[in-house]
């Protein structure tokens, strides 16, 4: 029988494979690969950098346009300070509130009076509100026309409706099946 003995040959082997001169190679290679790295790096900072000092050269220029146009803003509205802007704002709302054009005590009253004057069988699917409160549009559905002309006379007698001209007009059937009239109710304040 014979004996081979495998063991010692894989050493050998990787004696003949390691070489100095393999691992100078290797070395050699990583240090070369190293040293391109290094280079594109470089080459791309160089890149980011011009890319940067362009930027802050369009920034600057950015903030040179927003000053004048700040500086402009403030030659034309006359407002120096956040003083003066408030002064310029409450102008314009005193303006507003002697043309009847703004409401400052809220519509509370309007709205009370409408939930007290609903009959049942009338909803209102919409209200519009307009020039301060001046004219009020109601749009809603009733199920016959008695309950929206009941619903319009408690309306008429609220205090806060008393006043105002009220108009029933734009009845339409949009649902024929279910027998649902659609209505629209304006009023207008007479004496303002």
């Amino acid at each position: 029988m014979q004996k081979i003995n495998l063991y010692e040959q894989i050493p050998h082997l990787l004696k003949d494979r390691l070489s100095f001169s393999l691992i100078a190679k290797i070395a050699g290679v990583f240090v070369v690969l190293l040293i391109a790295l290094n280079i594109f790096a470089r080459w791309q900072l160089m890149d980011y950098e011009s890319q940067f000092r362009s930027l802050q050269l369009q920034q600057k220029a950015m903030t040179d346009e927003l000053i004048k146009l700040n500086q402009a803003f403030i030659g034309v509205t006359g407002a120096n300070s956040p003083a003066d802007q408030l002064v310029k704002k409450k102008e314009i709302i005193d303006a507003l509130l002697q043309q009847g054009l703004l409401n400052s005590s809220g519509f509370t009253e309007e709205l009370e009076a409408l939930a007290a004057s609903i009959v049942s069988g009338v909803w209102l699917t919409e209200i519009q509100i307009q020039q301060g409160g001046k004219q009020i549009s109601l749009t809603g559905k009733t199920l016959s026309m008695k309950e929206a002309l009941l619903f319009l006379e408690n309306l008429s007698n609220s205090n806060v409706f008393s006043g105002n001209d009220l108009e029933l007009s734009k009845i339409g059937n949009p649902e024929a099946k279910t027998g649902v009239l659609q209505f629209t109710i304006t009023t207008r304040q007479q004496n303002k």
